[in-house]
């Protein structure tokens, strides 16, 4: 019904934008012509949105996975790659996504490449290192793993899964290690991680970290792994791109049954705010 009307563009744009991002998460349930079907449909709607919205990263980083789906891999190897010629004129938010995007199409190396790019922009920012980690599994960089795998720890020290990305480091040593003392200290290291990702007192994942003009926020959940209800203390630092503390908040979560969860969230006002972390709960 909008037409070509200059008007609403910008409700069309989004439109289009809706309907490829529901068929491409339509398309990952099926197989074969259907699924390629439905990420030609998903390319069409991105196309004819990104005629009106040029710069719109996002559409672009979704369009070359929808191209991959659909089965044109020479036009989405170019959108990929015009993606990462240009990072240095993306924002760390535009990098990430589009670096998603790169990852589910099984591109692991522009993945990287655009994760790379965001966190030299925002070296703290969760998700950005958590996905950055997963390439680095994938492409079996042990030292690159390593680096990022202790800032995520940092900011994020209370997730199994972040711990398990760091003994991932040693797991690829010990493999490789020739030498016998260093394969077993490989496996120490190993074994030391794993033990702490699967004896946290606490789970915390996340669900948001939202932004309003100087207002932030962080939202999430909060499991008790301990035998006896307790409550909770969440202490957080809200970083600037340095990973400088520019705001502090607490969040008392309980008291949570033993096994149970509950959630939790935060906010601050407060300008230049990136990313955050807590203390561990120990």
């Amino acid at each position: 019904l909008s037409g070509s009307d200059t008007a609403t563009a910008s409700m069309r744009t989004g439109a289009r934008n809706a309907v490829s991002e529901l068929l491409l998460f339509q398309a990952g349930k099926v197989e074969g012509p259907a699924k390629a079907a439905m990420m030609k449909r998903s390319s069409d709607h991105l196309r004819a949105s990104l005629r009106e919205e040029p710069d719109n990263i996002t559409a672009k980083a979704r369009l070359a996975g929808a191209l991959i789906g659909a089965g044109d891999t020479v036009a989405a190897t170019a959108l990929f790659a015009e993606l990462v010629t240009n990072s240095s004129k993306l924002s760390d938010i535009q990098l990430f996504e589009a670096g998603v995007a790169a990852a589910r199409a099984n591109r692991n190396v522009e993945a990287t490449k655009l994760f790379e790019a965001g966190l030299v922009q925002n070296p703290y920012l969760r998700d950005g290192l958590y996905n950055a980690a997963i390439m680095y599994v994938a492409l079996e960089d042990a030292d690159k793993l390593l680096d990022v795998s202790k800032r995520l720890v940092e900011v994020d020290p209370n997730n199994e899964d972040n711990w398990r990305l760091l003994a991932s480091v040693y797991h690829m040593r010990q493999k490789n290690a020739k030498d016998a003392k260093l394969k077993r200290a490989m496996t120490d290291s190993l074994v030391k991680y794993m033990s702490r990702a699967t004896t946290l007192p606490a789970q915390v994942s996340f669900t948001s970290f939202n932004h309003d003009g100087t207002k932030h926020s962080v939202a999430g959940q909060l499991e008790n792994r301990g035998k006896a209800s307790k409550s909770f203390t969440l202490k957080f630092e809200f970083l600037d791109k340095s990973g400088k503390a520019v705001a502090t908040q607490e969040a008392t979560v309980g008291p949570v049954a033993a096994g149970g969860t509950k959630t939790f969230s935060v906010s601050v006002d407060q300008s230049g705010i990136v990313a955050f972390r807590y203390v561990p709960i120990t």
